[in-house]
């Protein structure tokens, strides 16, 4: 159904519109791209932009790799206030006209870069897809996996380590939202600065298809996390239900990937120390499922 409708508004509409989205966000989208008129019909789409609600306090630092139209990176200056610090990173040029437009209209202040974030710097081939959202990094398969091809493009890339170190040198990062269409293992393997003062929560978009086209599976990402002293957390989510009762995710924490081989979601990584603070030492998975709301997570990061 949220397709039809989609489709349906294209015939009324111009390419690019600007919707009232959730928090009384303006957003300018491309109506040729339907999950973003999903997103920000269907009350704000991805439950990421409540979990930020919980976890992003006045002075925080937010940064946004794969920060598209800016839906995310608005919401989150919206929280950390004029004394805290957005980054967003989007190197797809639609996507990043689209977040300068948006931060704009907003009055947000937020720090634009275009680069792909990696795990090391230099130049590389980056498909740019005919829906923004969707373009990513060349890969050593060749592959276009869920995407339909528009050009071909030269971009810049660098790592996360070099971007904190040049524009917030020794500030503690309070969140790092990736969703790089299945890249993120190799921006995971640039942020060393951060991984091990363990201060970081870190949510990712997983996708599997994307990410075995970079020869990598979540079990890859869950044991990244894992040597690095984080526990990861799946996010249950709803917004994309037709019909829910409640707003918010239920998160359940991973700690065997197989559950979650053919699932598609984001994940929340919290450093270990703060999850054993509310006493999340008995058994996991695969003995008993657990799941967590809000609130008891809310108490992890905020303790």
């Amino acid at each position: 159904m949220p397709k039809i409708l989609w489709y349906t508004r294209r015939l009324f509409t111009s390419k690019d519109s600007i919707y009232e989205a959730y928090n009384n966000i303006r957003i300018k989208i491309d109506n040729d791209t339907n999950f973003q008129w999903l997103n920000v019909v269907n009350y704000g789409g991805f439950e990421a932009v409540l979990l930020f609600e919980k976890y992003l306090r006045p002075g925080d630092i937010y940064i946004d790799i794969g920060a598209n139209y800016g839906y995310m990176a608005i919401n989150a200056k919206r929280l950390v206030g004029d004394k805290g610090v957005v980054i967003a990173i989007e190197p797809e040029p639609r996507a990043l006209d689209l977040l300068k437009f948006n931060a704009d209209m907003n009055n947000c202040k937020i720090n634009i870069i275009q680069k792909v974030i990696s795990n090391s710097e230099g130049e590389s081939n980056f498909n740019v897809a005919t829906e923004t959202g969707l373009s990513r990094l060349d890969n050593s398969k060749n592959s276009t996996f869920g995407m339909i091809l528009q050009e071909k493009i030269i971009v810049q890339k660098t790592t996360l380590d070099k971007v904190v170190t040049d524009l917030i040198p020794n500030k503690d990062v309070r969140l790092i939202k990736i969703d790089v269409e299945g890249h993120e293992l190799k921006i995971l393997q640039g942020v060393s600065q951060l991984i091990t003062k363990r201060k970081t929560l870190f949510m990712l978009e997983i996708n599997h298809g994307a990410l075995s086209q970079n020869d990598v599976i979540f079990k890859d990402i869950l044991e990244f996390f894992k040597t690095h002293f984080y526990k990861v957390f799946w996010i249950h989510s709803h917004s994309a239900d037709w019909f829910r009762i409640g707003r918010y995710p239920t998160l359940e924490e991973v700690t065997d990937h197989k559950k979650f081989d053919n699932k598609y979601a984001d994940i929340i990584a919290v450093p270990e120390e703060l999850a054993l603070q509310i006493g999340i030492t008995q058994k996991r998975y695969p003995d008993k499922d657990t799941q967590y709301n809000e609130s008891e997570i809310d108490s992890m990061v905020r303790s």
